[in-house]
């Protein structure tokens, strides 16, 4: 899996980083896909439209373009991206949200909703409310109903919270190493 980052860092501390989360409900567009091009990565931004209506994709990569340029959109426009998207979703085999796709998203007020397959373990192998809120999965349908308003402000105020006093990345760099 490629890891390079797509948009702009920020320099915003914990805080900043919480208050500008919670005004994600705010923003003009549901959901964003910001990954490289792969087949399920395609597969999620077909679910998203499907269940979520139109979103903002960017899918750097594509084995057709030129290799030598992997990202053609420079960084900045990703990142107007992210600042305009309430939540940015990628797609992992893995229950754990990744450390990196969750701190780029929140260091632009984006929630981040790590979609993964994975059917839900009792208790989530220890993973805490705050990385749980993080996580997106199909229903027994393999659709993906849209996050109501309720649960959209439950999650953004649990990880907003956990990322105010630091619970959030000591989690998610206690489970990466």
């Amino acid at each position: 899996m490629r890891t390079e980052r797509l948009s702009l860092a920020s320099s915003a501390d914990n805080d900043d980083l919480a208050r500008r989360l919670l005004r994600a409900p705010d923003r003009p567009v549901a959901w964003c896909v910001l990954d490289w091009a792969s087949e399920e990565t395609a597969a999620l931004t077909d679910l998203l439209v499907a269940n979520w209506g139109p979103g903002l994709c960017y899918h750097p990569g594509v084995p057709w373009a030129d290799p030598s340029r992997v990202a053609v959109l420079p960084k900045v426009a990703v990142t107007r991206i992210l600042r305009s998207a309430k939540t940015r979703v990628w797609s992992s085999e893995s229950e754990v949200p990744d450390r990196e796709y969750v701190m780029e998203s929140l260091e632009h007020g984006c929630l981040p909703l790590q979609f993964t397959k994975t059917a839900r373990i009792k208790g989530d192998n220890g993973v805490g409310d705050a990385a749980r809120a993080l996580l997106l999965r199909p229903n027994s349908s393999g659709s993906l109903g849209p996050l109501g308003d309720e649960e959209f402000g439950a999650r953004l105020e649990v990880v907003a919270k956990a990322l105010a006093t630091g619970e959030l990345e000591r989690d998610l760099s206690h489970r990466h190493g």
